[in-house]
């Protein structure tokens, strides 16, 4: 194309016509469908509620995931199991023996037909370490230690996008160890030390402390619950951040996956 054509109005026209025909198929078919696959859509007060049901009830039952099995699979670990734990953050232990609404619970969360009744055993203390817990087996048990692993999370945001319903939420795998010392302890006193190890979802240690206490009586470590909110900050300053990803049929959340 010589100078003069490239000064030829009608020539300046059409390429400018061109360029805003890429620059609008490039726009629509892929910077639109980018946009939209990561704009974040608030999701109502009573969505919240149950996907916090949901989120707290798969975690608590699978304190000891590793992420790095499931990523490119369907997460459903325990699933009579993390019915058991739903029935139980909504109704109260009282309902715990009602099995057969929990099977039909555990189909409907799962959307899968075909989950059978098992065993399930759930923390029902106040501080939720694990002294007092309800059993299929064993019924009401009272236990004189906390559980010395758990998995401590926080929520941190829940939104749609797209179909996917997405709750956002800090995590670590957290285990206390008792261990000797030789720092002493007032008269009296006893020495209770631990170590406490913090992990991410794929086991990858990044928090190995020593901690130095003195008692007087019922000398026991309190589980993990007490140090949540520095357990918790461990993991933000990690960035570790996890995706529990749920679909929507009719009125009911199904489980879908789970993914850093």
């Amino acid at each position: 194309m010589t100078k003069k054509e490239l000064t030829n109005p009608l020539v300046i026209i059409a390429v400018g016509l061109v360029i805003a025909t890429v620059i609008a198929f490039v726009n629509y078919y892929f910077i639109v469908p980018l946009t939209k696959e990561k704009e974040k859509i608030e999701v109502s007060n009573s969505e919240k509620s149950e996907l916090i049901i949901l989120t707290s009830a798969y975690l608590n039952q699978n304190k000891n995931l590793l992420l790095n099995k499931y990523l490119s699979t369907k997460v459903d670990n325990n699933r009579y199991q993390v019915a058991a734990e739903y029935y139980y953050l909504e109704k109260g232990k009282e309902y715990l023996n009602e099995y057969d609404k929990i099977l039909e619970l555990a189909k409907q969360l799962f959307d899968d037909k075909y989950i059978d009744f098992a065993n399930f055993e759930i923390n029902i203390d106040n501080n939720r370490c694990g002294k007092e817990k309800y059993s299929t087996i064993d019924g009401i048990n009272f236990y004189d230690n906390c559980d010395n692993v758990s998995l401590v999370y926080e929520i941190a945001d829940i939104y749609k996008q797209e179909k996917n319903y997405i709750v956002e939420f800090y995590a670590a795998k957290a285990s206390q160890t008792e261990i000797q010392s030789e720092k002493k302890c007032q008269n009296f006193e006893i020495p209770l030390n631990y170590k406490l190890t913090l992990t991410d979802l794929f086991d990858n240690k990044f928090y190995d402390e020593d901690y130095y206490s003195c008692c007087n009586y019922e000398c026991a470590l309190n589980g993990v619950e007490p140090l949540k909110k520095d357990i918790i900050n461990q993991a933000k300053t990690r960035k570790n951040i996890y995706k529990m990803i749920f679909k929507k049929n009719d009125s009911n959340f199904i489980y879908y996956e789970l993914k850093k």
